[in-house]
């Protein structure tokens, strides 16, 4: 499946990294997102203003929010959400998503780079790669190295309309499934479906489908 193609088809052999912290699932074990940047304090009052003036507001009251999510973090996020709805609207929001790779050691290696303290707590003590699937959820596979987050911290109204332009255009190349020099594919699904957690016996189901066909009758 080429970069940038949001699909519904249920995609296999692919890994989320996780350390024990419990996720949002339902009763068909489907593990749902957490949504801890759009639930934010700092991310909702960046959302009501997010020009120049507003993002130094902000800035200037740094202290008062919880960190993570930063507010480079906030900025960075709430841009390719804009960008996303323009350019790939059908595409699941990186807000309300999670994130899966094709290896298990760079499930682990994502982990261990973006997932905040907030969550790991430890300090990525104890991550371990999970084999999933995306269920009967949308995905995308897009590269993950064309998104970044610029800091502001001292900067003026000129510099931050620059960096505000700057991912924009970085936005725009990151949901039009551009690849950067070194390509680092993400999965951004819906839902992931982690049957090792609570299928018993040693045969597994070949899909989510047949599995959740074999257990209407439970």
């Amino acid at each position: 499946m080429p970069l940038g193609h949001v699909s519904r088809e249920e995609r296999r052999g692919l890994y989320w990294a996780s350390n024990g912290y419990t996720f949002p699932h339902t009763k068909d074990q489907i593990i749902e997102p957490r949504r801890w940047i759009a639930a934010s304090p700092l991310f909702k009052q960046l959302s009501d203003d997010p020009s120049p003036t507003g993002v130094l507001a902000l800035a200037a009251r740094a202290a008062e929010f919880d960190s993570p999510p930063t507010l480079a973090k906030c900025l960075a996020e709430l841009i390719y959400e804009k960008v996303r709805e323009q350019e790939l609207p059908d595409a699941p929001s990186r807000l309300n998503c999670l994130f899966a790779a094709k290896d298990a050691i760079a499930a682990v290696d994502f982990a261990q780079r973006y997932i905040p303290l907030v969550i790991d707590p430890s300090g990525f003590g104890s991550w371990s790669a999970v084999p999933v699937s995306t269920a009967n959820g949308k995905w995308v596979e897009l590269d993950m190295n064309l998104f970044v987050a610029v800091p502001i911290d001292d900067k003026d109204e000129v510099t931050v309309s620059q960096t505000i332009e700057q991912l924009t255009s970085q936005a725009q190349r990151y949901w039009r499934a551009e690849q950067s020099g070194q390509p680092f594919g993400e999965v951004l699904a819906e839902k992931l479906w982690r049957w090792t957690a609570f299928i018993r016996g040693s045969h597994a189901p070949d899909d989510y489908l047949s599995w959740r066909s074999s257990r209407q009758s439970e």
